[in-house]
């Protein structure tokens, strides 16, 4: 997309065209514990994608009152509707000016590689709808359905110019794996390609892995909590997410149907999370951290502390629950 640039803004990656229209939280932020996008959204388009029902939308905090929308990004992901989502909220902020380069890169097909001449033709006949202001140009985009989350766009050469504007477009920001049209008259949205790497381990080896990492009191607490949370419920899944460079090994996580906690191994603690910690009942006395939170709450773990059993099998019992 014309004219986009990206810079760290609170520590995760912004995108900005005049004004942001677009951040990535790869580890999650604030109570939402999982990879996550914030977009600028059309007046209206935040209800209407949050009551769609499929819970892969969610009103941000702090910009969720201007109208921004939240995407999950650790659930199965339609490239497409991501790309989408992305053009949506560049053309919220874009000036008029970035807009109708946007929209005549598009209608002309822009690069050599989308090889067609329909891009040119489909361009034409939006041009002049979609030249007219950022008002027209979000109007214009002949999108509809957007609450079931079925986008329509007017014209292929739409769907695949989005993502080609610039090697800094938001769509390729939403993940790793983004793939940009091939240059061979591909149709449709981007698709992430295979992976190419290494298998990886399965989680249950990741997490042994972690636990030897850490040898010390900190290892041995983690083998412990894991012990009784996959004992409290049997159909527990083992999960390890949030790599980085700064934590190549990830975090465990243990999930039914939803997450249920994620451990974080720490100094001078080990730390297990409950995202919907807050709405605990029964157990709610092991919390010790977060509890300023709304929704989350957490128990930090230290060295000559033991772990009451019974009353976090208990408390992984409630957990799960609210996840049914």
């Amino acid at each position: 997309m014309p004219g986009v640039s990206e810079r760290l803004s609170h520590g995760a990656p912004a995108f900005f065209a005049k004004g942001q229209f677009l951040q990535l939280w790869t580890d999650g932020h604030h109570d939402n514990l999982f990879p996550h996008l914030w977009c600028a959204a059309p007046p209206g388009a935040q209800a209407e994608l949050i009551a769609s029902g499929d819970g892969k939308y969610f009103k941000p905090p702090y910009i969720g009152g201007r109208g921004w929308v939240g995407f999950r990004l650790h659930r199965p992901i339609d490239w497409g509707e991501v790309e989408t989502l992305c053009e949506d909220a560049y053309r919220v902020v874009a000036p008029k000016r970035l807009l109708d380069e946007l929209d005549a890169g598009q209608g002309a097909g822009q690069g050599a590689g989308q090889g067609s001449g329909q891009g040119s033709k489909q361009g034409a006949e939006q041009g002049p709808e979609q030249g007219s202001g950022q008002g027209a140009g979000q109007g214009a985009t002949g999108r509809s359905g957007r609450g079931s989350g079925a986008v329509e766009r007017t014209g292929q050469a739409a769907a695949q110019g989005s993502a080609q504007g610039s090697s800094q477009g938001a769509a390729q920001s939403a993940g790793p794996g983004t793939k940009q049209s091939s240059g061979r008259g591909a149709k449709g949205a981007a698709v992430p390609p295979a992976s190419k790497g290494p298998k990886e381990k399965p989680a249950s080896r990741q997490i042994d892995d972690i636990i030897q990492k850490h040898g010390d009191w900190r290892g041995e607490k983690l083998a412990r909590l894991r012990a009784i949370i996959t004992e409290a419920d049997p159909e527990m899944v083992e999960e390890v997410k949030w790599k980085k460079p700064s934590r190549p090994e990830g975090v465990p996580v243990w999930s039914h149907q939803q997450i249920v906690c994620v451990c974080d191994v720490l100094k001078n603690a080990v730390r297990l999370t409950f995202p919907k910690g807050a709405q605990v009942v029964g157990a709610k006395s092991l919390f010790n951290t977060r509890l300023d939170s709304k929704t989350v709450r957490a128990i930090d773990f230290y060295e000559d502390e033991s772990v009451d059993k019974r009353a976090l099998v208990a408390l992984v019992v409630e957990a799960v629950k609210l996840n049914k």
